[in-house]
Parts: C-alpha cells; sequence; structure tokens
C-alpha cells in the first residue's frame, strides 16, 4: 500500500455522531453492537442549500438531505423489522474543500401524500387514498410515513431566506413538496 499523506488523511474524517437516536438504537436493542438494520452508508438525496452555523453566526454551511433503507433479504433483519423501508436524514458540512460533514440528525421518514392539499386534488391522490398506500409502516413501531420516500432536492426559498423547500417523491409514484424552517431543520441538527 502506499503511503497516506497528510493531506488525504485530513480527508478521512469520520461522521459525527446523530444528534438523535435512530430506530434500531429505540427499538431493536438487541441488536449486536456494530450490527444495524440499514444498509452500510447513507446514499446521496439532496443538496445544497444554505444554512448558518448556530454555534457561530459568521459561518453559513451547506444543508443536505441523505437517505438509508433497510437491509434485503428480511431474512438477515430481526423480528418485527421490515426490507426496503426507507428513512431521510439532514446533513451540513462545510461550504469549501474538503467539504466536512459537520453535523447530521438521526433517521426521519417524510409524509403521506393527503387526498386534498391546499384545495387541489388530482386523479393521483384519490388512486393513493383509495389504495393500500396508506398503510401505516411498520419497523418496530408504527410509522405514519409511506415505506418508500425519496427526497430529489433541497433549496432555499426565493422569497424567504428562512425557510428550505423538500420535494421528494412517493414509493415512486407521486411527488410532494414541503417547506421547512431553517431554525427548526438547525434545532434538529444542533440540539
Amino acid at each position: 500500500a502506499l503511503p497516506v499523506t497528510a493531506d488525504q488523511n485530513r480527508l478521512r474524517q469520520p461522521s459525527p455522531q446523530t444528534s438523535f437516536a435512530t430506530v434500531e438504537e429505540l427499538y431493536f436493542p438487541v441488536l449486536e453492537k456494530g450490527q444495524s438494520l440499514f444498509v452500510r452508508g447513507d446514499r446521496g438525496s439532496g443538496c445544497c442549500a444554505t444554512i448558518q452555523d448556530p454555534r457561530n453566526a459568521t459561518r453559513q454551511l451547506f444543508l443536505g438531505i441523505s437517505h438509508s433503507k433497510t437491509k434485503y433479504p428480511p431474512k438477515v433483519l430481526p423480528d418485527g423489522a421490515v426490507s426496503n423501508i426507507y428513512f431521510s436524514r439532514f446533513y451540513v458540512m462545510e461550504q469549501s474543500f474538503p467539504y466536512h460533514i459537520v453535523a447530521r440528525s438521526g433517521l426521519f421518514c417524510l409524509g403521506h401524500p393527503q387526498f386534498q392539499e391546499h384545495g387541489i386534488s388530482s386523479p393521483a391522490h384519490a388512486f393513493w387514498n383509495s389504495s393500500q398506500h396508506t398503510a401505516p409502516m411498520m419497523l418496530g413501531v408504527q410509522f405514519d410515513c409511506p415505506k418508500i420516500h425519496f427526497v430529489l432536492s433541497i433549496l432555499d426559498k426565493v422569497d424567504d431566506p428562512s425557510t428550505v423547500i423538500i420535494s421528494y417523491g412517493v414509493s415512486d409514484c407521486l411527488s410532494r413538496m414541503v417547506e421547512m424552517s431553517k431554525h427548526d431543520i438547525a434545532s434538529i441538527l444542533f440540539p
């Protein structure tokens, strides 16, 4: 193996601990140390909005969302765990090379679409609500969110710099957008 240079070593920074416990820590304490319900490592989803570091008023960070999913095949999971369930997490990273990740939230899920959102209904929403897609997701506990959701983007809201818009797909069938306050996200990332 080639020797590692000081610059390469500087790039190898471990990910910070999550800001809150994950599902596996809360509902599956029987897992052996180092085991996980989720595939190894987060996967990219949406990046990058900007957010101010609440610990340093002059420091701006990039804000993104990554995702993970429970393992497949199901036989590798403990009782009560279901394979291929998606969860997301917020992360913030430095705005310059080497873009170290500064903080990560615990895993969370985004909600089901409603039949009428802001007075608009569509045939897709009617199909969605009349089907099995609204069944609660189970992973040691019941969640009121779709089994598959995938964040596509996170953007600063043009007319309100204190808010981001998150777009995501639900079960490869529907698209949704939600607005979230950067203050609320910062309180999740930096409790």
